[in-house]
């Protein structure tokens, strides 16, 4: 059970690669391989300390999604295995079952989909919320998937002083869905 999950993450994982077209040399690959990392541990982290079992699930399956990712960019199976490593220390100390943490990670994987609008309509929605907040955006669309994939223009701070850094996806206003591991719990 366990290996189709994973079997499943990576093809979903591949499907989301695929849609955002990052390349292991990439600009945005650092990105997702230092900043993302950083938050998603520090989201697990902030979980643990506070016993939010919640935050402990999407931080680790998020750090997993990165690893996945990376792999897909990079084929670099000593690094992935490095960073499977790290996570599956964490999820041991946070008593994460081996079947919990792929659980989360499908569960993830599906919410990192939904980031992505399948209208323009929609697409012209979500850049009009990101204008409204003070994020310029534009939307590319990707034509083997048909979906439409918003990113920040640049370097920029939000009403409200969250940063966005150039490149990074926003999410639709129409489709994204956060993670729910209720069932989890």
């Amino acid at each position: 059970m366990v290996t189709s999950v994973y079997t499943k993450a990576m093809t979903l994982a591949q499907r989301f690669h695929d849609v955002i077209g990052l390349t292991a040399t990439d600009e945005a690959l650092h990105l997702y391989d230092k900043e993302l990392r950083v938050e998603e541990l520090k989201e697990l982290l902030d979980g643990f300390k506070d016993s939010d079992r919640k935050e402990q699930f999407d931080g680790l399956a998020d750090a997993d999604f990165i690893n996945f990712i990376h792999f897909i960019m990079t084929k670099d199976r000593a690094y992935f295995d490095q960073w499977h490593n790290v996570n599956t220390s964490l999820a041991i100390i946070m008593g994460i079952s081996i079947s919990k943490r792929v659980r989360a990670l499908e569960i993830v994987c599906k919410s990192n989909l939904s980031k992505f609008d399948t209208l323009t309509t929609d697409a012209s929605k979500t850049r009009g919320k990101y204008l409204s907040i003070g994020i310029q955006t534009s939307t590319n669309l990707d034509t083997g998937s048909m979906l439409h994939v918003t990113r920040s223009d640049s370097d920029q701070y939000c009403v409200n002083g969250k940063f966005y850094p150039k490149g990074k996806l926003v999410k639709s206003v129409i489709n994204y869905f956060e993670p729910d591991f209720t069932e989890l719990l």
